[in-house]
């Protein structure tokens, strides 16, 4: 068996680092999560000198979603639960009408064959190396314990998610030729 090529995860800088630091390590990169990083500086929608691309948990999702929009077999769903963030208190108030809960997992992830073909949710909560769970966050993960077929990962990288992936039956395409010249 042919050993899966570890990607960089460079994207997990740590804090501090200047925005200069960020661009050039962004720059020399080839993987897809760095080129989108760099073009959201561009059109300032990432603010780098306060953040942005520090390895926080924003950066995490970026290269999360990178990775299964590449990797997931084509009958696998998956969105971003876009719960979190600053927002005016109007648009908190709205969302929540809405529906929108605290402690909703970063990702959702529906496998229609994985688990022995039976199938499964897989909810991902993305954390930070120092990051914990909130109190909201850990009753989601305790009520998915309660669902056949529903599971819930903490994961604090890219890796840590395709594990998930992988120990739940779920057959990632290969990485693609401008990810190994990147790893």
């Amino acid at each position: 068996m042919v050993p899966k090529p570890t990607r960089p995860f460079h994207h997990n800088l740590p804090f501090g680092a200047t925005a200069s630091v960020k661009r050039a390590v962004w720059r020399e990169c080839a993987c897809v999560t760095c080129r989108r990083l760099l073009a959201a500086d561009a059109a300032g929608t990432i603010d780098v000198a306060n953040g942005a691309g520090a390895g926080q948990e924003d950066d995490l999702s970026v290269a999360v979603a990178t990775m299964l929009d590449e990797r997931l077999p084509d009958d696998v769903r998956f969105t971003h639960v876009a719960s979190g963030g600053h927002r005016s208190k109007a648009t908190a108030g709205k969302l929540k009408k809405q529906g929108v809960r605290p402690g909703a997992p970063d990702f959702l992830i529906v496998a229609p064959e994985a688990n022995v073909g039976q199938g499964c949710v897989i909810l991902v909560e993305l954390k930070t190396l120092s990051g914990t769970l909130s109190h909201d966050q850990r009753a989601w993960r305790d009520a998915a314990r309660e669902v056949r077929g529903c599971y819930h990962v903490v994961a604090r990288s890219v890796q840590d998610v395709e594990a998930a992936l992988d120990a739940v039956g779920v057959d990632l395409k290969p990485l693609s030729s401008r990810a190994h010249q990147a790893a």
